[in-house]
């Protein structure tokens, strides 16, 4: 998890917040396949505590702030291949 911010409460609303999480896999030899950002709406209790910490992370600085830059392919891949295992054959 990147970051937290509660949603600003709306009349006839039930209460929701944000939470920016960060994606990462990678294979067998350690390498990056994915590596990405993703913001959840999630709900919170149906009466939340007043006196709870309200979290107001700055979610668009979070995310940047710990980008890193884009892995380069692996020499060999493309599009057309990308959808194949290494040891199949063209039909």
């Amino acid at each position: 998890m990147v970051g937290l911010r509660e949603n600003s409460a709306k009349p006839g609303r039930k209460p929701t917040g944000l939470a920016a999480l960060r994606m990462m896999s990678t294979d067998q030899d350690g390498r990056t396949v994915l590596d990405f950002y993703r913001c959840a709406m999630l709900p919170l209790s149906e009466s939340p505590d007043e006196d709870r910490v309200r979290k107001s992370d700055d979610l668009s600085r979070s995310v940047r702030s710990r980008s890193s830059p884009s892995p380069r392919p692996r020499a060999g891949i493309s599009p057309r291949t990308a959808t194949r295992f290494p040891d199949s054959t063209s039909r």
